[in-house]
């Protein structure tokens, strides 16, 4: 197991995903599933993550200061979202206008 994740978490992630029961079985990527807020980030820093790729944004020394500031503070997390959906939906635009003009 992954040294950085919680050990109670671990126990929870070993009922769910244990080798006798329904392999198709899904988890919840953070504790609040349906709802869109800064809990994922929270986790991350808990160690409550169950995907090595998603915990490694906290262990990492380049985006862990991301993940503390989007832990700390939810309205930050939410900026920069918006900003990073602009950016992409400004990408999408380009690359379709490519297209269209190469056609």
């Amino acid at each position: 197991p992954d040294p950085a994740i919680d050990p109670g978490f671990r126990a929870e992630l070993d009922k769910l995903c244990s080798l006798d029961v329904d392999q198709n079985k899904t988890g919840n990527l953070d504790a609040t599933p349906v709802i869109f807020d800064n809990q994922y980030f929270k986790d991350l820093v808990g160690g409550r993550e169950f995907l090595n790729s998603d915990q490694t944004l906290f262990t990492f020394p380049q985006t862990q200061g991301f993940v503390r500031a989007f832990s700390i503070d939810q309205n930050e997390f939410f900026k920069a979202f918006v900003e990073g959906m602009l950016k992409l939906g400004d990408l999408c635009n380009t690359l379709t206008l490519k297209r269209v003009l190469l056609t």
